[in-house]
């Protein structure tokens, strides 16, 4: 719940808008980029609006009840429609506001701080103002029933976004694009299937959430909503079988829930006292793990539960995000016994009878936050240089300063490693240390970085400046660049590194893209192999294989092969995905159910 989620959509600058098919030859600089190139980070929607759009490489869907409006041969698009898309974040460019007062009802403003533009329509005039100077426009916005419309050439123009008109499909973003290239004329027609899709979300009253999957039975809870509560129940279902509620005692919190050790551990209260349960997937049936006494899911949520060295450790959290807090317990005899806790927890690692955690207290950083506790004796201690703050990603841009929880922290052979900088210095950006349990001086392993792997005698990293995957010795010394691309939702299963990554050529503004192609870098053979072949939303890399959700044109859950092909498991938009040791288990976004797929 505490990690961060930014959205990204912003090449939706909507406002970046469109014209009819008679401006569309309008434009004078040469066309040189294939839709399918540019399509993540394209905003693109048919004429004949449904209340779906591409949003840089994903399938949206809006629910506005609204229309695009043809007149005097341009397109027109209410307000509201956008002030939704206009609004979301915009990749490196800052937001884009929407103000109406009410005052004023025939005006409208947009307005980006980061880039220092505003810009103001009125109705019925064909001037618009940009940061106070007026520009001269060829059509007027225009009122209907109480909604302003506005033509999407000019929003389009004011915004700095290329717009264009191609077969019915308005592209909206910063690319020119090419409509006679093989590569854009090809993905027509899939797209308009998507964005023509009449279909609703299969959830809209209520949610489904995957847990567990043992032999060929899917485990899931539903959460139905009223205006007052929420209930959740639990289910079983069988493949190709019907789904089969699980009675639970008390009142479960399933949303709240956590795998570990084998089970799905989750909270419920009981006659007004709560308990933590575990739900033991090969039976079937749950049990109750420990007392919870003093706290309640309604004081805050189960943050973890993780497995070190046979040691059950749970995390409760207390309180909201920015003034609660967290304690660590052990699972020990049906009883939960602290052992620390801080203001966020972030990290665990354990050698032998220490357990070591990082506290990211995100208000008031405080260096000597790595801390280690006996868990024979209870005592407390920070290890590390105590001018250092560690387990932190902390960027310098601009002038400001940004701190993100690192989920990072390994013990080897005596040391700790994990991102860390100096706390006095206001420009110093984390890289990987290595740090003594038992004192002496710690190594600088790596340049700066922002996220880390450890391997056998190395530690492989993301570059904080370029973004690409680099490799340095546990003992210090040269660094090295091994992946020559920038990467993100980077993983390390079965000694390789599993990631997505732009394709050549994307820009820098481009890097926080939904989708991205998939690779594996073997280790050993200090190789980079591609596993995908169409863009990855999202994917998943167990036992029983690697699998990913491709959300664009072509919409599937998709299987890797031995022989690196991908084989589509599911032809449709996937809402969520569950890898086990039995298989996947996936929820689809317009049909209700739970799927499953053994390996």
């Amino acid at each position: 719940m505490k990690k961060t989620a930014l959205a990204v959509l912003a090449a939706a600058l909507w406002a970046g808008a469109a014209l009819a098919p008679a401006d569309a030859a309008d434009s004078g600089a040469p066309a040189s980029t294939s839709l399918k190139q540019a399509f993540d980070r394209t905003v693109i929607l048919p004429y004949d609006f449904q209340q779906k759009v591409f949003i840089r490489g994903q399938k949206t869907d809006l629910y506005l009840d609204y229309k695009l409006v043809q007149r005097e041969s341009r397109v027109f698009v209410p307000i509201r429609l956008l002030s939704y898309l206009a609004g979301e974040a915009n990749r490196s460019g800052g937001i884009w506001e929407t103000i109406w007062d009410a005052k004023r009802p025939n005006e409208v403003v947009l307005t980006n701080a980061a880039l220092k533009r505003t810009i103001r329509f009125a109705v019925g005039s064909r001037t618009m103002e940009v940061n106070g100077k007026a520009v001269a426009i060829d059509v007027a916005p225009y009122k209907v029933n109480g909604t302003i419309l506005l033509p999407l050439r000019s929003a389009s123009s004011a915004l700095e976004k290329e717009i264009q008109w191609l077969d019915g499909l308005i592209l909206i973003g910063d690319d020119k694009i090419d409509p006679k290239l093989a590569d854009t004329r090809s993905l027509i027609d899939p797209i308009k299937r998507q964005l023509t899709d009449k279909r609703t979300r299969a959830e809209v009253e209520s949610s489904t959430g995957l847990l567990a999957r043992s032999g060929n039975t899917s485990y899931y809870y539903r959460a139905f909503y009223t205006a007052t509560a929420t209930s959740e129940l639990l289910y079983k279902q069988k493949d190709g079988g019907k789904p089969v509620r699980i009675e639970l005692p008390g009142k479960p919190v399933l949303s709240q829930a956590k795998a570990a050790d084998g089970k799905v551990y989750y909270p419920t209260v009981i006659s007004g006292k709560a308990e933590l349960h575990a739900l033991d997937p090969a039976t079937g049936k749950a049990a109750k793990a420990a007392s919870l006494s003093g706290w309640k899911p309604s004081d805050g949520w189960l943050e973890a539960v993780v497995k070190l060295e046979g040691q059950l450790l749970v995390n409760l959290h207390s309180g909201d995000l920015t003034m609660g807090s967290e304690t660590l317990y052990r699972l020990d005899g049906g009883s939960l016994k602290e052992v620390g806790g801080g203001k966020s927890l972030m990290a665990y690692a354990r050698s032998g009878d220490r357990l070591l955690y990082t506290n990211f207290h995100f208000m008031t950083m405080q260096p000597g936050n790595l801390k280690q506790v006996d868990l024979r004796t209870g005592k407390f201690s920070s290890i590390g240089d105590s001018a250092f703050t560690y387990g932190i990603n902390r960027t310098v841009s601009g002038g400001s300063v940004g701190h993100v929880g690192s989920d990072k922290l390994y013990v080897k052979d005596g040391s700790a490693y994990a991102l860390g900088y100096e706390e006095a210095d206001q420009t110093a950006t984390s890289a990987v240390y290595r740090i003594p349990l038992d004192g002496g001086a710690q190594t600088r392993l790596t340049p700066s970085a922002s996220d880390f792997w450890l391997e056998g005698a190395s530690v492989y990293y993301v570059d904080r400046a370029t973004g690409k995957l680099g490799q340095a010795g546990l003992g210090g010394g040269a660094s090295r660049i091994v992946v020559d691309r920038p990467v993100f939702d980077v993983r390390l299963h079965g000694g390789s590194l599993y990631y997505r990554a732009q394709p050549v050529g994307t820009r820098p503004s481009d890097l926080h893209a939904q989708a991205g192609d998939l690779y594996r870098y073997d280790l050993a053979a200090g190789r980079e192999i591609k596993l995908s072949d169409k863009p990855a939303h999202s994917y998943e890399v167990g036992p029983k294989g690697v699998y990913y959700v491709s959300d664009g044109y072509e919409p599937g859950l998709y299987k890797v092969g031995a022989d690196g092909k991908s084989t589509a498991i599911v032809r449709d938009n996937v809402a969520a995905t569950l890898l086990t040791d039995s298989g996947i288990v996936y929820t689809l976004t317009y049909k209700s159910g739970v799927f499953a797929a053994g390996g």
